[in-house]
């Protein structure tokens, strides 16, 4: 099985039947079959169409050269290159090719994604634009499902261009015909490229699951960290364990994933408490509602692994504490603060990230400062520009030339001004509160980055006020697309007194989403009584961010329309 589809399988068949793992073989470049597992007549491969690893099932059967029976599900495409890939290995005659067409996945009540981890790489870089038909078919599920959404908002090339081939050539008068009487359990749609928010990836996440992410690489809800770590007891040689970052089985987690970080060693052991008072509390009810309701809480605790969920967490929580405690994470903390609060190129932030480079350490976390500067400042003078990215290569070897150019291609690390005015965005959107205060109740969505406001989540936030009607929007590069009358449809949609349930609005991410944003919509959704469902078709952070433009020269291809595509 690919290892990316193990969130999948986790979540989608069963979480109680861990079995179904005990003996799967995970596909990677390197693996092999083992004596015993040879004895087997029917093998099945589950994956994505991923290249390399159709290459090593190509491998895997050449190697045995038996008679046992080929089963391979391609999730959720068979694509072109891997059949071409099977033929030229001869043994795409043997094989019996299906596939697993899932969309969305809901990793929790309030998250989807189409666990793409190629999508942002894909658009960005303009290798294919899959991605955009996979969100179109999501999308059309999703009608199919729970009714048509009756409000649809879109803004950015990728994003508008799906909802154009969504609602066909006459949008607006599709659009203006649609029956609202018609049931439909999702209110308003909006979606939104990644490229309109290119600032807050580049960011340092600093929420507790946001952290995570940083240092561990969060793969749909799944990490992998040293044994010692989470079990510091261990001793002799250890492995790596897995851990699944659910809030529905890990229930410390769920508890705190959108706490800031620093909040952590004072508000962890308090949840722990609060949750074995909860277990022994009685006698306490006055009615049968009560009673019922608590009943409910204290199965959803899973009481025997609480302490273990309590003691995982923990561990990993003070791991997690000496890496943001190191003088490097510090250091490029205060850089991102001093580039997002100055109106123009900090000489302090140039004197110490040159200074930084130098020491050849943080690589990534240096590229992501270099990014957020050239972003920040609509481009770098050509002086900057010439000097980072020679010393950056002259640190980091040759080979960040060709990361460097696409990067310079994508208009991310650039010397020339063009592009979104920060100053303007910054004072339209209020993305900037240097008074933010850290607490376990936050009253601002500036504490899951210190300081900032994701602008997406504020756009997001912006459409609820005026419909995107106001010339706020308009400061962001990328065209939009907005029904008539839109301001007094939305107000129509979101009025809490028509209607028994709560209203829903569903954000659809084109190009990834980060884990702070998420916490964003759930503290937004608190304020507004709104509840938010978050698609996306991947979940980013700075290092995948900066990962997606390393080896091959992006194509860069610009079709004359992208709705072509789809």
């Amino acid at each position: 099985m690919d290892p990316d589809l193990d969130a999948f399988f986790h979540v989608m068949i069963s979480r109680v039947e861990k079995g179904f793992f005990k003996d799967t073989i995970f596909l990677e470049p390197d693996c092999s079959i083992d004596e015993e597992a040879k004895k087997f007549s029917v093998v099945i491969f589950v994956l994505k169409a991923s290249p390399v690893l159709v290459k090593t099932i190509v491998r895997l059967i050449n190697e045995r050269r038996d008679e046992a029976k080929y089963l391979v599900f391609f999730c959720p495409r068979y694509t072109v290159m891997c059949k071409e890939i099977l033929e030229e290995g001869t043994v795409l005659k043997s094989l019996n090719i299906y596939e697993l067409p899932y969309e969305l996945m809901p990793l929790e009540k309030d998250v989807l994604t189409l666990d793409d981890n190629e999508s942002f790489r894909n658009l960005v870089l303009g290798y294919n634009y899959q991605p955009l038909t996979l969100v179109k078919h999501s999308l059309q599920r999703i009608e199919a499902l729970y009714g048509k959404i009756p409000l649809k908002f879109a803004k950015g090339a990728w994003s508008c261009s799906v909802l154009d081939a969504l609602q066909g050539k006459d949008k607006e008068s599709k659009q203006e015909k649609t029956d609202e009487s018609q049931y439909s359990e999702i209110d308003v749609l909006v979606l939104v490229d990644r490229t309109v928010d290119l600032f807050t990836p580049l960011l340092t996440q600093m929420t507790y699951e946001g952290v995570i992410d940083e240092f561990f690489n969060i793969k749909s809800g799944i990490i992998k960290v040293d044994e010692h770590i989470v079990d510091p007891d261990t001793k002799g040689p250890t492995g790596t364990k897995t851990m699944y970052l659910f809030s529905q089985e890990d229930i410390m987690f769920g508890e705190t994933r959108d706490l800031h970080f620093n909040l952590m060693k004072e508000q962890f052991p308090k949840k722990f408490e609060e949750m074995k008072s909860l277990c022994e509390k009685k006698n306490a009810f006055k009615t049968v509602a009560e009673m019922t309701d608590y009943v409910k809480r204290l199965r959803s605790l899973k009481i025997p692994q609480l302490k273990n969920f309590f003691n995982l967490n923990f561990n990993l929580l003070a791991h997690l504490d000496t890496l943001v405690a190191k003088p490097g994470f510090k250091q490029v903390l205060e850089m991102e603060i001093k580039t997002i609060t100055a109106d123009d190129v900090s000489r302090e932030v140039m004197q110490n990230l040159e200074m930084e480079i130098t020491k050849c350490e943080n690589r990534t976390q240096l590229l992501r400062v270099m990014c957020l500067l050239s972003l920040v400042n609509n481009g770098l003078s050509k002086e900057q520009y010439n000097t980072l990215t020679k010393e950056f290569v002259d640190a980091f070897g040759i080979s960040e030339l060709m990361r460097i150019l696409n990067l310079d291609r994508a208009g991310i690390l650039r010397k020339e001004k063009t592009g979104a005015a920060w100053k303007s965005l910054k004072d339209a959107f209020k993305l900037i509160n240097e008074d933010t205060q850290i607490t376990s109740n936050p009253n601002d969505i500036t504490y899951t980055y210190n300081i900032y406001a994701p602008l997406s989540v504020r756009l997001v936030d912006k459409l609820i006020d005026n419909a995107w009607t106001g010339s706020e929007v308009d400061k962001i590069p990328g065209p939009k697309r907005v029904p008539k009358d839109s301001r007094m449809k939305l107000k129509k949609a979101l009025d809490p007194s028509k209607g028994e349930r709560r209203k829903v609005i569903m954000v659809y991410y084109v190009g990834g989403i980060t884990y702070a944003e998420m916490s964003c919509y759930r503290l937004l959704s608190e304020q507004t009584g709104i509840q938010f469902i978050v698609a996306t078709t991947q979940f980013l952070n700075g290092n995948k961010m900066m990962d997606a433009f390393k080896d091959e020269l992006g194509s860069l291809l610009k079709p004359e329309s992208l709705t072509e595509v789809l």
